[in-house]
């Protein structure tokens, strides 16, 4: 398991590399001159989806992206990310924003994340770059 766990840190490290240029920047609805770019766009859209959900009277643990392979349930969802300077920094900030299961593996920190705050992530300065962790199928 440990083996594991050190090798998904060394991919989402080299995935997160790549993925932190953004060709077109999202827009945050809150503050369109702010891009997203340390947040996926898909997560970002996820949120987006989630919001519309619970504003037309959905129950947040009942919510579910059929169309997405992130892995969500019951108003959460599992991220991985990749810190700016410590990834127990960013473990403590994303716990000061209701992330719960946080695990730091060096820079990288993985977390199940409350759908109602990927907005708040885009504002932490711990934060280099975040995504949905893909559900794996057997």
């Amino acid at each position: 398991m440990r083996l594991i766990s050190w090798q998904l840190a060394v991919i989402i490290l080299f995935l997160s590399g790549l993925s932190c240029s953004v060709d077109s920047p999202v827009q945050l609805a809150d503050n369109p001159t702010k891009p997203a770019g340390n947040v996926d766009a898909a997560l970002l859209e996820l949120a987006a989806e989630f919001e519309r959900f619970v504003e037309s009277g959905g129950e947040e643990a009942d919510f579910g992206s059929p169309g997405s392979a992130a892995q969500v349930a019951g108003g959460y969802v599992v991220t991985d990310s990749t810190a700016s300077e410590s990834g127990e920094k960013l473990a403590q900030d994303l716990v000061a924003i209701g992330a719960v299961d946080v695990q730091a593996f060096g820079m990288v920190v993985s977390c199940r994340l409350p759908l109602s705050a990927v907005r708040e992530v885009v504002k932490l300065k711990s934060l280099r770059y975040m995504r949905a962790s893909p559900a794996t199928t057997r």
